[in-house]
């Protein structure tokens, strides 16, 4: 096994393979948003046959805290790099794109609130 430092300008940089966290974090709530939309649709099934199923609406319930959590996330975790600023950028499309982005007034504030990272670091990430 090969160990590689990868360097820019004298600056080691992160690994490349491995996933930033903001990455994760998208992802996950990616998949969260895409489990309670098919849940939907089979509760939306079920009631159009008839049927009502106890189970599916406690799963529905406990996806929709997890979204929540995964959504509030998403939303504080502060950009460190350009990279982060596109694919926060990239995920917030992709929700708009679905016609319900399940962002509220407040939640806006904390997203843009999520781009001006106040570390030193970030604050020449731009420059």
């Amino acid at each position: 096994m090969a160990l590689a430092i990868v360097t820019l300008n004298g600056e080691r940089l992160e690994d490349p393979i491995a996933e930033r966290p903001l990455v994760t974090i998208l992802r996950r709530h990616r998949q969260l948003r895409e489990q309670v939309e098919r849940l939907c649709r089979q509760l939306v099934e079920c009631e159009t046959e008839n049927r009502f199923s106890a189970r599916l609406e406690m799963r529905l319930n406990e996806l929709l805290a997890q979204e929540e959590h995964a959504r509030d996330e998403m939303l504080r975790f502060p950009v460190e790099s350009i990279e982060d600023c596109a694919a926060k950028a990239e995920h917030l499309r992709w929700l708009l794109n679905e016609g319900d982005s399940g962002l509220e007034d407040a939640d806006w504030n904390v997203l843009l609130q999520s781009f001006v990272n106040r570390t030193p670091v970030a604050a020449g990430a731009f420059s």
